[in-house]
């Protein structure tokens, strides 16, 4: 081979060589790597315990079913409140534990209400709600003895005279209400400058409840400050029409005030007979608690006009902050905002206190060792000056229940409000007009209320 071939074919072979080189280079060289984004660490979901278990020593097919029924709303929206939007009641290692309700049926029977009582506890209930007067009387001794803690709704004075009792009021003693009234009463009568005694007949619904308000402390304490007590007359806890007649036998013996002791039902039926009668030019229809003035003209309209009562709760006028709660829970649960009325209004309060008093025994306590006793110790034995929904502890006009150890549970055990109905229209304000002191000291006619 020439050498001009040769310095061809060494050219090529070189050449040759650096592609080949290049090929490898590009094939061999490592690409650039794509950034891996740091994962979010993810928060664990929080524990779900056991329930927490709450009884209901309930009527929903006897005579209190109305009362019931109306209850049941905002106690069912209380507990979508716990379960959904705060998510349950924590324990003291952090465990989440959901509410739940046990219901039973007594129909106002004696041996029924103390089936459901020992029901309740055997489903293993931590805390008891009692709504009736003769469920505080027949559970009394029952709940001294076991220490299960039982808030009441229906205040007979033996709730707070049976020793060691673990019964906690939610509202004043009826005869102490009773006792503010015939206050009201002896200054009403005395501004009108008639002179002498006012006089007042009393149509008592026909239970226990109604009954001790013919006892001779009742009357007693009437006379002490300056009221006569000129007649009486039972009625049916549902309406039948006796209340004609009891309303022309108070006429006729010339009275001057109607005290109607009764629930809403019967505090209704009252005033609208009265109205039907013509009878309120001459005669103030008045009444306690029960027949809350709100439930009253809500159930009859403009035929609640001039109804006075001793009231215990005004939180359906007030912007309060379980108030804004109920709402915003019944909206989300049954699309519809809470309905405004004494019951409604309670049974949310009362049920924070006893979710309250389960809370701090949970604090103290392990939850599979959590018994109703160690409520009543740990729970409510140390519960200071606890106000359900948030409200100002210094607002006594916001209403609610504050509670605080002691013989009395919470303002608004030992003071009530004296209020009348100026319209038919229920609205969320303005239903009432307050027309004395605000809450003023209970009459102190059952030895009970403080100093």
């Amino acid at each position: 081979m020439n050498k001009k071939g040769t310095t061809k074919l060494l050219v090529s072979c070189v050449v040759a060589v650096i592609m080949v080189a290049g090929v490898l280079a590009s094939g061999c060289a490592a690409p650039t790597p794509t950034p891996t984004p740091t994962p979010t660490p993810t928060p664990d979901a929080p524990k779900v315990g056991g329930p927490v278990k709450v009884g209901f020593i309930s009527d929903f097919t006897g005579p209190y079913a109305h009362s019931w029924t109306l209850m049941k709303e905002p106690i069912e929206a209380y507990q979508y409140y716990i379960n959904e939007m705060v998510g349950g009641i924590q324990d003291k290692d952090g465990v989440l534990h959901k509410l739940e309700f046990i219901w039973t049926d007594h129909q106002m029977k004696a041996d029924r209400i103390l089936a459901a009582y020992d029901d309740l506890k055997s489903r293993g209930a931590l805390v008891g709600y009692s709504g009736s007067t003769l469920g505080t009387m027949v559970l009394s001794e029952r709940i001294a003895q076991d220490q299960f803690p039982v808030q009441v709704q229906g205040v007979h004075e033996i709730a707070v005279s049976a020793p060691n009792s673990a019964q906690y009021l939610n509202w004043p003693l009826w005869i102490d209400q009773y006792g503010t009234l015939l206050n009201w009463i002896a200054d009403d009568w005395a501004a009108k400058g008639k002179g002498g005694n006012a006089k007042v007949f009393v149509i008592y619904m026909d239970n226990p409840a109604g009954q001790q308000m013919l006892a001779d402390k009742c009357t007693n304490y009437a006379n002490s400050v300056g009221v006569d007590i000129i007649g009486s007359a039972p009625v049916p806890m549902a309406p039948t029409g006796q209340e004609e007649t009891a309303l022309l036998t108070a006429k006729k013996m010339g009275a001057g005030y109607i005290f109607a002791a009764g629930i809403t039902e019967v505090g209704s039926a009252v005033n609208r007979t009265a109205t039907v009668l013509d009878l309120k030019k001459e005669m103030t229809i008045t009444g306690v608690g029960m027949s809350a003035p709100e439930d009253v003209a809500r159930m009859i309209g403009s035929d609640a006009d001039g109804f006075v009562v001793a009231h215990i709760c005004n939180l359906w006028e007030s912007n309060a902050e379980s108030m804004k709660l109920n709402n915003e829970a019944s909206e989300k649960l049954t699309g519809k905002p809470a309905a405004y009325g004494l019951i409604q209004a309670t049974s949310w309060d009362v049920l924070s206190v006893m979710v309250e008093a389960i809370r701090l025994t949970m604090e103290e306590i392990a939850y599979d060792d959590l018994t109703p006793q160690l409520v009543n110790e740990y729970g409510y034995g140390r519960m200071v000056d606890f106000v359900s929904g948030g409200l100002n502890i210094t607002d006594r006009n916001q209403g609610g229940q504050l509670f605080s150890p002691g013989k009395w549970g919470n303002y608004q055990c030992n003071e009530a409000n004296i209020v009348k109905v100026v319209n038919g229209e229920l609205k969320a304000t303005g239903a009432v007009e307050l027309i004395g002191p605000t809450w003023q000291k209970a009459g102190n006619v059952s030895g009970f209320v403080p100093d």
